[in-house]
């Protein structure tokens, strides 16, 4: 009976962590965009579509017109602000580094992390990040 129990509390358990998987993949809740600065889950993740579009694309245009001016762009233990639209788009390249675009290319929906921050795509080896708020990229870094 008792193993009859632990079997039963197993398969509850997997049904549950298999459940709240599943609806995390689903992408953030209200909530949690609530918690981000976002407006909505469906803004959310057109913000993140149109960035990822525009990054494959090499669209400089379309990546500076996400941004909110003024950002600051973290380069190892230094920091610049980028004014503008055209001062981004000048200096696209240096912002923009291969971590950089590879965290967003890479960014897969049912990994995000949000915080009171924003929500962060980060890549692979730690050395490239964009921060989202407010519907906008606030912050980029490099290592």
């Amino acid at each position: 009976m008792i193993k009859r129990l632990q079997l039963i509390s197993a398969l509850g358990l997997i049904l549950v962590l298999t459940l709240a998987g599943a609806g995390r993949a689903a992408g953030p809740t209200q909530e949690e965009c609530d918690l981000g600065g976002f407006d909505s889950p469906a803004k959310l993740i057109s913000l993140i579509t149109n960035l990822k579009k525009a990054v494959k694309n090499g669209d400089k245009a379309a990546v500076a017109a996400l941004v909110d001016y003024p950002i600051v762009v973290s380069q190892g233990k230094s920091e610049r602000e980028i004014a503008n639209q055209a001062d981004f788009i000048k200096n696209y390249d240096a912002i923009m580094t291969m971590p950089v675009r590879d965290a967003v290319l890479n960014f897969k929906m049912k990994d995000y992390f949000i915080n009171r921050r924003g929500l962060v795509m980060s890549d692979n080896s730690g050395k490239g990040s964009v921060w989202l708020i407010n519907n906008t990229i606030y912050k980029i870094e490099q290592d």
